[in-house]
């Protein structure tokens, strides 16, 4: 970890600060800022990447499918399909395809003002890609509906659309587990309130956890 900043600050006081700004951070992203601001796709041959273990979409009555991929690591993985709309109820159907587009697992959230949620769980018994479908059929009473999809167990997000070889496995994030969700690689930037800058390399991160 490097640190950059404007005058001194003891050892201490900066091992305690970083402690406390690690925190700060990680508890936001596993509350308000954990969704991940991604366009959902509509072709399922192009699905888009799980970039975090949370991301949203969006619908406004229309018939709409959304398609979004992640990596299955070999054990259980827990989806949970969350929506809510701002007037009136709809049914939003949720599919696990695999790549050849064949079912694994299907169920339905019934969407409505108060906000609805329903999971499913899946054991696999080999590292795979898997597709998540989201189906909302026309429904002209509905003029807005939000929707958030969350995986957890033994879940990989993708590194994008065109990530190969390294570029994937360098930009890929566990959903779950020891590192929350950061990114693999890359340089995690924190300040705090006195200007005092931060730098940690994420890929020397090996266990992170948020302190009360």
């Amino acid at each position: 970890m490097s640190k950059v900043k404007s005058g001194s600050v003891g050892v201490g006081r900066q091992a305690r600060a970083t402690r406390m700004l690690v925190g700060v951070v990680f508890a936001l992203s596993l509350s308000t800022g954990r969704a991940a601001a991604q366009e959902p796709s509509t072709d399922r041959k192009n699905p888009t990447p799980f970039a975090s273990n949370s991301v949203e979409g969006e619908y406004d009555g229309d018939a709409t499918t959304h398609y979004w991929r992640f990596t299955a690591g070999k054990g259980e993985v827990k989806l949970t399909a969350t929506a809510k709309t701002k007037d009136y109820s709809t049914l939003m159907d949720v599919e696990l395809l695999d790549e050849a587009g064949r079912s694994l697992e299907k169920f339905s959230v019934v969407a409505n003002a108060s906000g609805r949620s329903e999971s499913r769980a899946r054991t696999f018994v080999r590292r795979q890609p898997v597709i998540v479908k989201v189906f909302m059929r026309e429904d002209r009473d509905i003029k807005h509906l939000k929707y958030e999809l969350e995986l957890a167990g033994a879940v990989e997000a993708d590194g994008g659309a065109g990530a190969t070889g390294g570029q994937a496995a360098a930009a890929q994030t566990t959903a779950t587990g020891d590192r929350m969700c950061l990114p693999a690689s890359g340089t995690l930037m924190l300040v705090t309130k006195t200007g005092e800058s931060y730098e940690i390399d994420l890929s020397q991160v090996v266990k992170a956890s948020v302190k009360n």
